[in-house]
């Protein structure tokens, strides 16, 4: 049944007022209550529902983890393995009644609650109330709402809410936290020896039956709550329900997917900056190769091209410089492609008329070259055969200084 068809919600706040009264008696109770602030009930087999103003003295919402647990020889403490996790919630609240036609009202909504803990029957061999036999066919589900704190969390399309644009679902008595009514306790207080208590008696001229409305209520439930949705945490740090359980959207479900985020742009950070350092070197060593290159081309220049790079198929062949250094490769490589070159190669070295076989990198032919010239102190070096450094190993493969 749509809420908007109940009597008493949304509430009257003329309806309980006195012929006495009438047009000055305003519940401001009732105007609370057309703004939210009310208990509801909704029979899920049935589609009844109904709805109490929330002076609530009593909420407590309980979360108890399930565990069987296995003591081991030898270990002090026993193995304890998960099962579920149960949430039940306990209410209490006051049914007040100012006038004798809302106390009315006040014990039919208690009835009608009351009734909610009785299942569905269905008729054999028959329908409806003329059945012969009566079979069980749904027990008795409910929905209890109190504003955000008791309330699923899910939208009445299925989906998990409040959404990211910041939804919240509507306080409707169908939108309640789907469980089961564990036992109710019913207060009537009929002491009218108390400040509350008491009641309204009812009756008809001349008739000989009195009814009993009670001025104020007392409702005590414990309720079991069915979770609609898997809850619980994935792989990636989040959890699998934004809004529960009090539909606040804290956003702790994107936390840990906001640090897997984070992380994962940090790493990609890192190795961008990574592959800016390998460019950076690589460039450095660019700029190396053609500096000591350049700087080759100029000193040969300056030497009126002895020593200058190039290549020969006949080292008999006489070639325009004084000397020369070759690779012993019989093919052309330029000057330039050969000054670029830091890979180990065979080399030849034409100087003053000798020739000279080496076997290295450029930089290290170089210093071979500067040490069969002189331009290095060898002679203060002493020969080592297991030297590495291109002085010594000039000296070695040159076979005299």
């Amino acid at each position: 049944m749509p809420i908007d068809t109940l009597p008493d919600f949304p509430f009257d706040v003329f309806q309980h007022q006195t012929a006495a009264s009438s047009g000055s008696y305003v519940r401001a109770t009732d105007a609370m209550a057309n703004r939210g602030q009310v208990i509801t009930f909704y029979h899920v087999n049935s589609g009844q529902n109904m709805a109490f103003k929330a002076f609530l003295t009593t909420y407590t919402d309980t979360f108890r983890p399930e565990w069987t647990s296995e003591a081991v020889f030898g270990r002090a403490d026993p193995i304890y393995m998960y099962k579920n996790t149960v949430r039940s919630i306990t209410i209490a609240f006051k049914v007040p009644a100012a006038t004798q036609s809302e106390a009315w009202r006040n014990l039919q909504k208690v009835q009608k609650l009351t009734t909610f803990l009785y299942p569905n029957y269905s008729g054999v061999g028959g329908s409806g109330r003329t059945a012969p036999a009566q079979t069980i066919s749904g027990a008795p589900l409910v929905r209890m709402g109190l504003m955000n704190i008791i309330r699923t969390t899910k939208d009445d399309t299925g989906h998990l809410s409040p959404t990211d644009t910041g939804g919240i679902v509507p306080n409707t008595p169908e939108t309640g936290l789907l469980g089961v009514i564990q036992n109710v306790t019913i207060n009537h207080n009929l002491d009218n020896g108390s400040s509350t208590g008491g009641g309204f008696e009812q009756s008809q001229d001349g008739s000989t039956s009195t009814s009993i409305l009670p001025k104020f209520i007392e409702v005590n439930l414990d309720f079991a709550v069915i979770h609609e949705t898997h809850l619980g945490w994935f792989d990636d740090g989040t959890f699998s329900n934004n809004a529960f359980p009090y539909n606040t959207h804290n956003r702790q479900g994107g936390q840990g997917l906001a640090k897997k985020i984070a992380e994962d742009a940090a790493w990609a950070a890192d190795a961008a900056s990574f592959r800016n350092q390998i460019a950076a070197w690589q460039a450095e060593e660019v700029a190396a190769d053609n500096a000591a290159a350049d700087a080759y081309l100029a000193d040969v220049a300056a030497r009126n091209g002895e020593g200058e790079l190039g290549w020969r198929s006949d080292p008999a062949v006489a070639t325009d410089a004084a000397d020369a250094v070759v690779p012993d490769e019989a093919r052309p490589v330029s000057a330039q492609a050969a000054a670029n070159s830091s890979a180990a190669q065979n080399w030849q070295l034409l100087i003053g008329g000798v020739t000279y076989d080496f076997y290295g990198t450029r930089e290290e032919m170089y210093a071979y070259e500067s040490a069969l010239r002189g331009d290095s102190p060898g002679e203060n070096i002493e020969f080592d055969n297991n030297s590495q450094s291109a002085l010594d190993r000039a000296r070695a493969l040159g076979g005299s200084d």
